[in-house]
């Protein structure tokens, strides 16, 4: 067997301006084909490829699905434990504590934005329909609450940090400060 050890550019004939404009449907200006050419190209090819539009019925059910009214906003997570609805009256909105694109999870991507600073848990979540609420005050602010439990109960209670936290009256309840924890963290609500 023999082989051909000559470069490319030696075996091939060098391309002139006389032997392109020779090409059928190229200008000699610009030696691109003219739109006659490159139609006539595409419907050649078309008619090789021979494509077919196929539709997959599977795919439907997951388009058709209407999604309840507590679907989080961002990627339409239904769970009812995994979803609360932004409190604030003009919104109303629910989102999950997933991450998916965001920096932070969707709930506090939602909060930071519109300036929003009030949640309550789906009816149906472990904890029911809850606002989330400082035990001692009542601030609603989830940016300031954190939990704290009682140092002989299993009773975790949610304080706000700015004045309860501080305050004397959590001694006489039997209340650690120093084992409150934000209720967020790295920009997502801690598990509850």
């Amino acid at each position: 067997v023999e082989f051909d050890n000559s470069t490319p550019a030696e075996t091939q004939a060098p391309i002139t301006a006389d032997s392109a404009s020779s090409w059928k449907g190229l200008d000699q200006e610009s030696s691109l084909p003219d739109s006659e050419t490159m139609s006539e190209m595409s419907s050649k090819l078309e008619d090789k490829l021979n494509f077919e539009d196929q539709f997959v019925e599977e795919d439907v059910d997951e388009v058709d699905k209407v999604l309840p009214e507590w679907a989080c906003m961002y990627c339409g997570i239904h769970d009812p434990a995994c979803v609360v609805r932004c409190n604030f009256p003009g919104c109303r909105k629910w989102f999950c504590n997933s991450r998916g694109r965001t920096s932070g999870s969707h709930i506090i991507n939602h909060l930071i934005r519109s300036k929003h600073k009030e949640v309550c848990l789906h009816p149906k979540s472990p904890l029911g329909e809850t606002v989330l609420e400082c035990y001692n005050c009542g601030c609603k602010n989830v940016f300031l609450l954190g939990f704290i439990p009682a140092k002989s109960e299993s009773v975790v209670v949610l304080l706000c940090r700015d004045p309860c936290l501080h305050s004397n009256q959590l001694q006489d309840m039997d209340w650690d400060s120093s084992h409150w924890t934000p209720l967020i963290e790295d920009r997502r609500f801690l598990p509850w």
